[in-house]
């Protein structure tokens, strides 16, 4: 992973995994019918969590697992916290909000995990400059253009917003996952809390 945006506080890093050990077209596939059998999330755009997979689909989530466990700087077996979900935007959407992914903003945060970071990785991007990813830091705001097979991870505390793809024919689709890794030292296994 390389830096690819510095902002005061907060590094936003990326690499390209397109043609990595997968086929694109196959997780696009994947994301499509779980995005399909579940369209109940009032999200801008279309959002869900996995609940179909398949074995391209776990080849997959191995490779992005690998990503952060790089990422993470973790060569011994530890536990990590992922929370995943695929989104899609099509022309039809007509809203976008800066938002972040830490417990801050309401989101929801499975069990008792604040994860530390947020991952994207995109599947399908639209085919005009609509496809911006923009980041704000208190007064500074900055922006980044992925193409399919970008991947970034960045503090799930940086507020982040896609660009409206309006005029695009095609989608953006994007897998997401907010993660962090897990103290076990610090569960208490009772209440399933943090102590």
């Amino acid at each position: 992973m390389r830096k690819l945006l510095q902002l005061n506080q907060h590094i936003v890093y990326g690499d390209n995994i397109l043609n990595n050990g997968f086929d694109n077209t196959k997780i696009l596939k994947t994301c499509e019918t779980n995005l399909h059998i579940n369209k109940k999330d009032p999200s801008p755009g279309e959002q869900t969590k996995f609940y179909i997979i398949n074995d391209e689909f776990l080849n997959f989530q191995k490779i992005i697992f690998e990503k952060i466990k790089s990422f993470l700087k973790v060569t011994d077996d530890k536990n990590i916290f992922l929370d995943q979900w695929v989104y899609k935007s099509s022309s039809k959407n007509t809203s976008t909000r800066y938002h972040r992914h830490d417990i801050g903003e309401g989101n929801l945060v499975m069990n008792f995990f604040i994860p530390s970071h947020t991952l994207t990785y995109y599947i399908s991007m639209p085919n005009n400059d609509e496809g911006l990813l923009w980041f704000k830091e208190d007064d500074e705001e900055i922006s980044y253009q992925p193409t399919v097979g970008d991947i970034l991870i960045f503090p799930a505390n940086l507020k982040h917003k896609p660009d409206l793809n309006k005029n695009s024919s095609v989608d953006r689709v994007v897998y997401g996952a907010n993660f962090c890794l897990i103290d076990e030292d610090k569960i208490d296994r009772k209440t399933k809390t943090l102590i």
